[in-house]
């Protein structure tokens, strides 16, 4: 257990008291735990306030000039104030302690412990009141230590937290988002009643922002498929991207497709369907910079020729207007 004791007094600069040998995490919780004290208005109520690593939790430990049983605290379990209402007990001391008084603590919040304030407050005319202030929301537990002179807040995980980035060490960048084009409407190129692949298909103009992919259909009982361009905002942008394909795809057509054909070719739903193995999903669809196959190996004579063989069967297939 490490633990980080604070005192009231500001002439006292605070102390880190390594109890045993901890992990890394909890080391950094110890060193960044910085607090400030501002002089109390009275006699100290509140003696010290400890940090102490339990786990993967970190535990603040307030202690107590004398006994106060926890009545009470509110939000539930998470917030950025947390206040916690206490009733004193008699110490059985010669001299009691004037609970009636008031003191704050502030620190400078750590990554692990976004604590920047501790205020008592015993002379509302009730029962007295202990505030707990954070820069962010966050998660706790109270209870009172068996001696009832303290009051522990836990704060669960909080030991896990990240240590922050050393300087000079370059920021992680994010992965790119590839942009893909909006629009409910799509080009179609071939259908075919044989599965095929938009690794086949080689089209004569740069695809951009827009996605080759492939969806099934049934036609009289019949499970066809359709290679297709999608999307585009309107039918005369997708008709005019047709126009440009029509000396390689003379029969393609343009077509409104559904929300979820989108979503099942961008690979929501299922992969892509290859020429060798007939798909088992509903709707496949590659993505565009994902069109060569997966193989690494350079495709051998048979295979191209066969991918050769499906697109003249699927243009005979339109000529013949053996499509949906």
């Amino acid at each position: 257990m490490i633990s980080t004791k604070f005192s009231p007094d500001p002439t006292r600069a605070p102390r880190c008291v390594m109890r045993f040998a901890v992990p890394l995490a909890a080391a950094f919780v110890c060193a960044a735990a910085v607090v400030l004290a501002s002089t109390p208005a009275g006699a100290d109520v509140v003696t010290r306030i400890d940090q102490e690593v339990a786990g993967s939790d970190v535990v603040l430990r307030i202690e107590l000039a004398t006994p106060m049983r926890y009545l009470s605290h509110d939000p539930a379990d998470r917030g950025d104030t947390l206040q916690i209402r206490l009733q004193a007990l008699p110490s059985g001391a010669a001299e009691e302690v004037d609970t009636a008084t008031t003191q704050v603590f502030s620190r400078k919040p750590s990554r692990a412990v976004p604590l920047i304030e501790v205020r008592y407050e015993g002379d509302d005319g009730g029962n007295p009141l202990l505030t707990l202030r954070f820069d962010r929301p966050v998660t706790y537990r109270v209870r009172n230590s068996a001696d009832l002179r303290s009051v522990l807040v836990t704060l669960p995980g909080a030991a896990q937290a990240p240590a922050p980035p050393q300087e000079g060490a370059p920021a992680r960048k994010r992965p790119a988002t590839r942009q893909v084009s909006e629009g409910n409407y799509a080009v179609n190129l071939l259908s075919s009643r044989r599965p095929l692949s938009p690794s086949a298909v080689k089209l004569p103009v740069p695809l951009g922002k827009h996605t080759l992919y492939v969806t099934e259909f049934r036609r009289r009982g019949e499970l066809w498929y359709r290679v297709r361009v999608g999307w585009f905002t309107t039918r005369p942008e997708a008709e005019l991207f047709a126009a440009r394909l029509r000396k390689t795809f003379p029969q393609a057509w343009v077509d409104r497709v559904s929300e979820a054909e989108k979503r099942a070719a961008l690979g929501t739903e299922a992969k892509v369907p290859s020429a060798a193995r007939p798909t088992t999903g509903r709707v496949s669809g590659v993505a565009p910079g994902e069109l060569p196959p997966a193989s690494k190996e350079k495709p051998t004579t048979a295979s191209a020729q066969r991918a050769a063989e499906l697109l003249a069967e699927a243009r005979r297939d339109i000529t013949a207007r053996r499509y949906g």
